[in-house]
Formats: C-alpha cells, structure tokens, sequence
C-alpha cells in the first residue's frame, strides 16, 4: 500500500508560476473568434477555469496593464458649462392622498 502512495505523490509536479505577459497571451489566444478556451488551455498545461479567472482579470483591465495602478485608463464624461439658470423641474408631491394617523382606508366590507 505505502508504493502505491509514494507513486501518487511522487507524480506531482511543481507548481508553474506565469507571468503576467504569459497569461495576457493565453487570454488572447482564447479571445479570437471560434476558440474554445479549453482547448487553448489543453494547449498549455493550464486548467481551464484557471483561463476563465485570467479573462476575467483581462477583462476588468489588470492584466492588459500590467498590474500597474497609474496606468489605469480614466474615462471621463463631456460636460458643458453654461451660465444661464434653467428652470427648476416642478416639486411633484411624494403621497398623493395624504391621510390622517388614525383613519382607516375604505374596504370592501365598509
């Protein structure tokens, strides 16, 4: 029993550790029309959640970067100052029928 327990273990590898580059260029590998990202990561020796979870961080921009913070891109929204005063929107009442504590609402059985 114990040889066959010192086979299982010694068929582990080292864990691979890739960088930043080699995961931006396995994420676009998968980005290409038609791909299925298991192959691609079949292809690599990766799992292919792990590819999943590197598409993701593409995806929200820290690998395209390279994990740099003032990279960032900053998207900014176009705005346009004038000095005329507009109109003020009319104050709609937020309760229409306003009632008094104590009052009932009328049911079907008054």
């Amino acid at each position: 029993m114990e040889a066959v327990a010192d086979a299982c273990f010694s068929a582990r590898t080292k864990r691979q550790y890739r960088t930043a580059a080699e995961r931006r260029r396995i994420v676009e590998e998968t980005l290409a029309p038609g791909v299925s990202v298991a192959t691609v990561a079949r292809a690599h020796g990766v799992n292919a959640n792990q590819v999943f979870g590197w598409r993701k961080l593409y995806q929200s921009v820290f690998l395209a970067v390279g994990h740099k913070a003032d990279a960032i891109a900053v998207r900014l929204l176009p705005v346009a100052v004038s000095s005329e005063l507009e109109p003020a929107a009319p104050q709609v009442p937020l309760i229409a029928n306003k009632q008094e504590v104590g009052d009932v609402p009328p049911g079907p059985l008054s």
